[in-house]
């Protein structure tokens, strides 16, 4: 800045980008995935590599699908979100931050790793119908499930980020109530 120059940086590490860069060109594989500000490339990721690329810990990355009223639906439960995107199946991103934890979320599982790092915590729940565990960020440790736990999760529908079957981002916007598909308890 107070050279009034500027410069290119190249890093494989995403941190050191976020941190010394006023815009971020994310390639992989030779291709320009995105091109935009620290926080843009955070919050508003336009393709899953990116998304799943920027952020410690990584995104978490939900099975999901597209119904065809334009709803979308998480491993058995129809969102607030809904979006104008074909039906079909797609992929339901959440930052962990954005993960809230409580006695009746939406979603449950089972609190399978637990990471204290003083200042804020990572909890580990491994949930059904899930290839990895969900991560959660909890701002205060002295609040932490047991191992072993069961714990129910949510997540707001702004936090949303969905990515149809190729990857691409795709809309999405609240919706007006949730609700169980035919045949779910």
């Amino acid at each position: 800045r107070q050279l009034k120059t500027t410069f290119i940086y190249v890093t494989h590490d995403q941190a050191e980008a976020m941190t010394m860069s006023g815009r971020i060109a994310v390639m992989i594989g030779g291709e320009l995935i995105q091109v935009d500000t620290p926080s843009a490339i955070y919050e508003d990721p336009r393709d899953i590599r990116v998304a799943e690329f920027i952020g410690t810990p990584k995104i978490n990355v939900f099975p999901g699908r597209v119904r065809s009223d334009g709803r979308l639906e998480v491993l058995g439960h129809v969102l607030h979100a809904a979006t104008p995107a074909q039906a079909g199946e797609c992929r339901v991103c959440v930052r962990p931050e954005r993960i809230e934890l409580s006695g009746s979320g939406i979603f449950s599982g089972t609190v399978v790793h637990l990471e204290n790092l003083g200042s804020e915590a990572f909890v580990h729940i491994g949930s059904e119908g899930m290839n990895a565990p969900v991560v959660a960020r909890v701002n205060d440790p002295s609040l932490l499930p047991a191992i072993g736990a069961s714990i129910g999760y949510g997540f707001v529908p702004d936090a949303v980020r969905a990515f149809d079957a190729a990857g691409k981002r795709i809309a999405t916007a609240i919706a007006s109530r949730v609700e169980r598909p035919r045949g779910m308890a």
